[in-house]
């Protein structure tokens, strides 16, 4: 009977108070009552605690927290998270959330960069309004814009008469701009400084306006240039 007892107390005991797994003297492993098991660590706080590092030679993990979503499809308006380290078909990993307010990555407790519901990234905006809002400088080697009409449209209607690329395009006067300038204080088809003031300066749209009147000036130079060889002969004659 005493024995019987015994077993039976330390039975509960294990069962109770947990199960430690040891070598050399050292806790490898610990399984406490309430299921959390630790690697390295005696009271595992969470259901898998792990101190040291984890290395695996076949990576294919999933983690998630339900079963409808996990980090690899998290979908729907209530927040969901997971993540997905696959090495099949798609051999890259996937990070995921879905819910009313995007992700957020913080350093040293202030947001560095934000990821809205809609897809817009914010680089020190937590409110981006575009596909990438950034506020402070970026330093870049190279900036590539895609522009819908580019300003070659300028010679073709001066020497052709027309243009396919923008079929509604007048060159002005000099003396038609120079009376744009004086009520305007800027020149036609350039955004005045409170519109960009208010709205920014849209570099595509900017570059192509600065190039159709570099083209506009160098067509008037030509005409200019034209001129003055036709008084010059008459001088000379």
């Amino acid at each position: 009977m005493k024995k019987l007892f015994f077993v039976l107390t330390l039975f509960v005991n294990t069962m109770c108070f947990g199960q430690i797994y040891t070598q050399w003297g050292i806790t490898n492993a610990t399984k406490v009552a309430s299921g959390n098991i630790g690697i390295g660590q005696d009271n595992p706080i969470a259901k898998l605690e792990v101190i040291g590092d984890i290395s695996s030679n076949w990576i294919n993990q999933r983690i998630g927290f339900d079963t409808k979503d996990n980090f690899t499809n998290a979908t729907g308006t209530i927040a969901n998270y997971g993540m997905s380290l696959t090495n099949n078909t798609a051999k890259q990993p996937i990070v995921s959330h879905s819910g009313y307010f995007g992700m957020e990555f913080l350093t040293l407790g202030k947001s560095r960069v934000k990821i809205d519901v809609d897809g817009n990234v914010g680089i020190g905006s937590t409110n981006p309004d575009e596909k990438l809002t950034v506020k402070g400088k970026i330093h870049a080697e190279e900036v590539i814009v895609d522009l819908a009409i580019p300003a070659d449209y300028v010679f073709e209607k001066y020497y052709t008469g027309k243009s396919s690329l923008k079929s509604d395009y007048v060159m002005l006067t000099l003396a038609e701009i120079e009376q744009f300038a004086k009520e305007n204080n800027h020149l036609p088809n350039v955004p005045s400084a409170q519109e960009i003031k208010d709205k920014g300066l849209q570099l595509g749209e900017m570059s192509n306006i600065l190039l159709q009147k570099i083209e506009e000036l160098t067509l008037y130079i030509i005409e200019q240039n034209k001129k003055i060889e036709a008084l010059e002969a008459k001088v000379y004659q």
